[in-house]
């Protein structure tokens, strides 16, 4: 009991901090600019119920990362998000989708960049580095347009992906600590 008390003493802390430096903005970003909107925009990207392709040959903590992201997703939109391995699951055409993946082992990755449609030049070669863009024209049929999470390597394909989910409001403490996570009627990239 004392060490949760402290954890939650640690929490509290950090958010008094957080709202002095920041006392204009509702949701504070820990590392990364921030990417996810909470408002409906013309031209963004809705999240609610949004599948998720990671390729079963990526790194298992890749895999994991990205069902913990739809887990994320349903909690805070209220909409169940699936897990894709194949974009020939889908018969329906869909506005849109989150690619996830590694330089190194996602196929759906390296078809974009040897496409000229994902430029890596920034996280090529780096560790643990991730970029994260929407794709308009989408590579796959039956999908309009492609959020995609590429990583360098896997622990910067999977620090890309938890961070999606700590802009949407899910904390990185979810499972360590009984947080609330708000839920969102619109949830915009």
């Amino acid at each position: 009991m004392q060490l949760l008390e402290s954890k939650l003493d640690g929490l509290e802390s950090r958010k008094i901090d957080s709202q002095k430096q920041t006392t204009h903005q509702k949701h504070v970003v820990m590392f990364e600019a921030a990417i996810v909107a909470f408002e409906p925009s013309a031209g963004a990207v809705d999240l609610r119920g949004v599948p998720i392709l990671v390729d079963s040959e990526d790194f298992e903590g890749i895999r994991i990362a990205a069902s913990n992201l739809a887990t994320d997703l349903e909690e805070v939109t209220g909409v169940k998000s699936c897990l894709w391995t194949d974009v020939k699951q889908e018969q329906q055409p869909r506005e849109s989708l989150i690619l996830v993946g590694s330089l190194e082992r996602s196929r759906f990755v390296r078809t974009l960049v040897s496409g000229g449609k994902l430029d890596v030049n920034k996280i090529e070669g780096k560790w643990e580095a991730f970029t994260t863009s929407v794709q308009e024209d989408s590579p796959f049929a039956s999908v309009k347009r492609v959020v995609v999470i590429a990583g360098s390597d896997k622990r910067g394909t999977i620090f890309g992906i938890y961070t999606l989910s700590e802009q949407i409001g899910v904390s990185p403490y979810m499972f360590q600590l009984p947080l609330l996570c708000y839920c969102r009627c619109s949830l915009q990239i």
